[in-house]
C-alpha cells in the first residue's frame, strides 16, 4: 500500500480512456518490480476509509507520488486535487467478473452538429462502451466519458452484480454482492436514458448463461455439483472476451461426454441446458436418427448439424452465438473403429465425419457437442481424447441430500395443491434416507406409484364391481401409499433385491451352535470392514464347504441383513444357456455396476459353476477364471468399497487353479456332525410337531453320520409325509435318512 496525492491526468485525450496514471516508478512498486504489465486494478481509499476501485496505467509524467485522475474518477471518488489529503492506494489481487450492469448514459459537453437529433442507438452504445472500457473496474458510481455517434456521455453507473462461478454445489447459481467488479467486454449491459440523451432499443449485451435460474424450477435435483463442473470446464470461459482466450493461448471447449447408469439424469441435463443459456437452441439428435440407408447420407446428416454454426462463424467470427449440438445415446453412431462387421464401413465414416468437425482443419469455435451414453466403454476413442469430447461428466446415483431434492420437486405439485397430506410430506426426509441407490427416474416412479394408490382410493365401487363412483376428496396421497410403493412397486436396479435374496432360504436359518456363531462372526466382521473401513477397498471371503451345508443360505440371509445399498447375486443358474463369452460379460457387467455404488457386496454362488468346472478331463472356462482373477483384485473407484462373498464345494479344485488364493479370508461351512447341532435344527424348525413319546433328542441320535443342513430340511419333511399324521417320528426320520445320499 502507498499513500500518494490526488492529480490530474497527464493528458487531456487520457481521460476518455476511463484509466487513472501513475509513475512507472509507483507503478512497478504496486505490482512487483519484475512484472511487465500495461495496466493494474487499484484500489483508492480515502481518510475515511471508503475504497473505489479503478484501473491504473503508467506514464512517466505523473509526478511520483501521485495518482491521476479524470474530473469524472474524482468526482466518483469524492476526492480532490491540489489538496493535502492524501489517499492510500494498493493492488487489488483477485476480481470477480461484473454482470447485470445498469447504466445512465447523459451527454457531456459539447457534442456534433445534428448528433442530438436522433436517438442514440442502445446496441452502438454496448459494442462502444465493451470496446473502450473492457478490463476496467466498476463500483456503483462510477462514471466514465464515452463517445459514441458523434456524442460526448457520461455514464454512470448505477448496479451490478458479481457472477460467483465458484464450488457452490447448492443447486442454484448466485449474483453475490460485492463493492466493485471487472467489466468485460461481455458483461451483460442494461442502459437507462439521462439528461438529454434518448436512446433507442437500450440494446444489451447477453451473457452466455442467465443466473437467476434455479435447478429445482428447472425439475432438475441432486445434480448442482455436475452442473458446477460443466459449467466452470465448458461455460465459464465463454463468458469472457475473446481477446483474454487468445492472450492465454486456448481454446474453448468444443465437447463433453455425459455417461453413467440408466435413469440419472443425462437427457435431463441435456435438455435442460438450453434453458439456462442465452444461447440458440440446442439441436437434439437421437443418436440412431443420424442412420440412413443411401450411402453418404448419414455422413452428410452431420455436416448438416453443423452448417448453421459454420455459416455464423464466417460471417461473425468471436461475436458468433453459441450453437449447442446435442446427441443422446451416441454409442449407437459413434462405435470403436473396425468393431462392426456389417460390411459398409458407415459407422467408422461417421466416426470420421465428427472427429473433422470437432478438430479438423477448419474446426469451429462456435460450437459445444454434447453426447450421451449409457455405455461410454463402446465410444471411439479418438473422440474422448482432449480438444474433442474432452469433458467427461459421469451422472452417477444421487446422495441422500439429491434424493430429497428430487423428491420433493416431484411432489411438488401435490403439496401445493393439497394432494399430499402433511404427514407423508414430513415422511419424505426419512424417505429420501431409506431409498439408497435408486436413480432418479426410480424415485420419480416411486412417486407415481404412490398417487396411483390415492386415485384407486378415489375410484369406489360397489361390491360387485358394477357401479363406479369417483371420490375427488379422496385423492390425497397419504404416508402409506409412499410405504407400498416403496416396498412393493419399485425397486432400483442397483440396489439390494430383498425378496431375491430371500428365495435362497425359504425356511430361514437356525442357529445350531458354536459352529454357526463363528461363521456367522466371520463374515459379519468382513460386512463391517466394508462397511467402516477406507483402508479396505475390496474384500474378498470364500466360504467352502461339502455340498448342501448351507454356504448359499448363509451368504445370502447375511447380504439381506447387511444393509449395504447394493448387493447382487451372480449364480450359473441365471446363465444357462448362455455361451461362455456372454458369461463372461454377465460377471464383468455385474463388477461394474458395483463400482457406481459407494459400498456393495457381490454374491458368487457355486463359483465353480461360473467357471464351468467338470473333474472329467479337468475342463474349465479360462475365459471365465482370467476374469475372476483380474477383477477379485481389481480396486474399485476412490471412495468405493467392494465386498466379494463367494461359495464352492470344490476348494481342492479351487487351489489347482490358483483362484482360492485371490480371496483374503476363507471359512469352512461344514456338515452338522454333532447329534446336539441337529437337535437345534430341530428346535428351530416351525410347526414341526413330534409324535406323541418322541423327543427331538431321540430323534437326533438316528443320525448314522455328518448331513449337511439343507439336506436334514429335506430328510425332516420326507419324514413328516412318509407319517400319516404329519408328525416327526424316530422311525420315519431313520427311513427318510436310508433314502437320502450321505456326503
Amino acid at each position: 500500500m502507498m499513500h500518494m496525492k490526488v492529480g490530474k491526468c497527464p493528458e487531456a485525450k487520457l481521460t476518455y480512456t476511463g484509466k487513472v496514471y501513475l509513475h512507472s516508478r509507483d507503478f512497478h512498486q504496486l505490482l512487483g518490480a519484475d512484472a511487465d504489465v500495461a495496466s493494474m486494478n487499484i484500489c483508492v481509499r480515502d481518510a475515511s476509509g471508503v475504497e473505489h476501485a479503478f484501473t491504473a496505467a503508467k506514464d512517466d509524467r505523473m509526478a511520483p507520488g501521485e495518482v491521476g485522475m479524470n474530473q469524472l474518477h474524482r468526482t466518483a471518488a469524492s476526492v480532490q486535487w491540489m489538496v493535502d489529503n492524501p489517499v492510500d492506494v494498493s493492488k487489488i489481487q483477485q476480481t470477480q467478473l461484473a454482470t447485470n450492469v445498469t447504466l445512465v448514459a447523459e451527454r457531456l459537453g459539447n457534442t456534433k452538429k445534428g448528433a442530438s437529433a436522433r436517438p442514440l442507438s442502445g446496441q452502438e452504445l454496448t459494442d462502444q462502451f465493451g470496446k473502450v472500457f473492457a478490463g476496467q473496474m466498476v463500483f456503483v458510481g462510477a462514471q466514465f466519458p464515452l463517445k459514441a455517434a458523434g456524442a460526448v456521455l457520461k455514464v454512470t453507473v448505477r448496479d451490478f452484480g458479481v457472477l460467483d462461478l465458484g464450488e457452490d454445489t447448492s443447486g442454484q447459481a448466485q449474483v453475490v454482492n460485492s463493492n466493485f467488479a471487472q467489466l468485460d467486454a461481455k458483461s451483460n449491459v442494461v442502459w437507462e436514458t439521462g439528461e438529454s440523451v434518448a436512446i433507442s432499443g437500450k440494446s444489451l449485451q447477453s451473457t452466455l448463461f442467465d443466473t437467476s435460474f434455479d435447478f429445482g424450477k428447472l425439475g432438475i435435483g441432486g445434480l448442482g455439483a455436475e452442473f458446477n463442473l460443466i459449467f466452470r470446464r465448458a461455460f465459464a470461459p465463454r463468458c469472457f472476451n475473446a481477446s483474454v482466450i487468445k492472450q492465454l493461448g486456448i481454446k474453448h471447449i468444443r465437447g463433453m461426454l455425459l455417461f453413467g447408469p440408466p435413469g440419472c439424469g443425462k437427457t435431463l441435463i441435456a435438455r435442460k441446458i438450453g434453458q439456462v443459456l442465452n444461447a440458440r437452441e440446442p439441436q437434439i439428435i437421437n443418436g440412431p436418427e443420424i442412420l440412413n440407408k443411401y450411402v453418404g447420407a448419414s455422413e452428410e446428416a452431420i455436416r448438416e448439424k453443423f452448417g448453421p454454426a459454420e455459416e455464423e462463424q464466417r460471417e461473425k467470427g468471436d461475436d458468433s452465438e453459441l450453437h449447442i449440438i446435442i446427441f443422446d445415446e451416441i454409442d449407437a453412431i459413434c462405435k470403436q473403429r473396425g468393431s462392426t462387421n456389417d460390411g459398409t464401413g458407415v459407422g467408422d465414416s461417421i466416426v470420421n465425419q465428427l472427429l473433422s468437425k470437432l478438430d479438423g482443419v477448419e474446426s469451429l469455435n462456435n460450437i459445444l457437442v454434447i453426447g450421451m451414453t449409457n455405455r461410454k466403454d463402446l465410444i471411439d476413442d479418438a473422440l474422448l481424447r482432449p480438444g474433442r469430447l474432452e469433458l467427461h461428466v459421469e451422472i452417477g446415483l444421487p446422495d441422500r441430500a439429491g434424493r430429497f431434492q428430487i423428491l420433493m420437486i416431484h411432489t411438488k405439485s401435490m403439496r401445493e395443491s393439497g394432494r399430499m397430506t402433511n404427514d407423508a410430506a414430513a415422511y419424505l426426509t426419512e424417505l429420501s434416507e431409506n431409498t439408497k441407490n435408486y436413480s432418479g427416474a426410480e424415485l420419480e416412479g416411486l412417486i407415481r406409484a404412490a398417487a396411483q394408490y390415492a386415485l384407486r382410493r378415489g375410484l369406489q365401487t360397489d361390491d360387485d364391481g358394477s357401479k363406479r363412483q369417483i371420490n375427488m376428496d379422496m385423492v390425497v396421497v397419504e404416508r402409506q401409499d409412499l410405504e407400498q410403493a416403496f416396498q412393493n412397486d419399485i425397486r432400483p436396479a442397483f440396489g439390494n433385491d430383498e425378496t431375491e435374496m430371500s428365495t435362497y432360504f425359504p425356511n430361514g436359518i437356525i442357529d445350531y451352535g458354536p459352529t454357526f456363531q463363528a461363521l456367522e462372526t466371520a463374515v459379519q466382521s468382513a460386512i463391517e470392514q466394508v462397511k467402516t473401513s477406507a483402508r479396505s477397498p475390496i474384500t474378498s471371503m470364500l466360504l467352502y464347504g461339502p455340498p448342501k451345508s448351507g454356504k448359499t443360505a448363509l451368504m445370502a440371509k447375511l447380504a439381506k441383513d447387511s444393509e449395504i445399498p447394493f448387493v447382487r447375486m451372480v449364480s450359473a443358474d441365471a446363465m444357462v444357456g448362455r455361451g461362455e463369452m456372454a458369461r463372461v460379460e454377465r460377471i464383468a457387467k455385474s463388477f461394474k455396476d458395483s463400482y457406481r455404488s459407494p459400498i456393495s457386496m457381490i454374491c458368487l454362488d457355486d463359483i465353480e459353476r461360473l467357471l464351468d468346472y467338470v473333474r472329467i478331463g479337468p475342463r474349465f472356462s479360462n475365459n471365465a477364471l482370467q476374469t475372476f482373477l483380474i477383477l477379485l483384485k481389481k480396486l474399485p473407484p476412490n471412495n468405493h468399497r467392494l465386498l466379494v462373498v463367494a461359495t464352492t464345494s470344490s476348494l481342492p479344485d479351487l487351489d489347482a487353479l490358483g483362484l482360492a488364493d485371490m480371496f483374503d479370508l476363507r471359512r469352512e461351512v461344514p456338515h452338522l456332525s454333532q447329534p446336539a447341532e441337529v437337535s437345534a435344527v430341530l428346535n428351530g424348525l416351525p410347526d414341526l410337531e413330534i409324535a406323541q413319546g418322541e423327543s427331538v433328542e431321540s430323534i437326533a441320535q438316528q443320525m448314522a453320520g455328518p448331513i449337511g443342513v439343507k439336506q436334514l430340511l429335506t430328510v425332516v419333511e420326507r419324514a413328516r409325509v412318509l407319517d400319516s399324521n404329519g408328525r416327526l417320528t424316530a422311525s420315519g426320520f431313520s427311513d427318510a435318512l436310508l433314502d437320502a445320499v450321505q456326503i
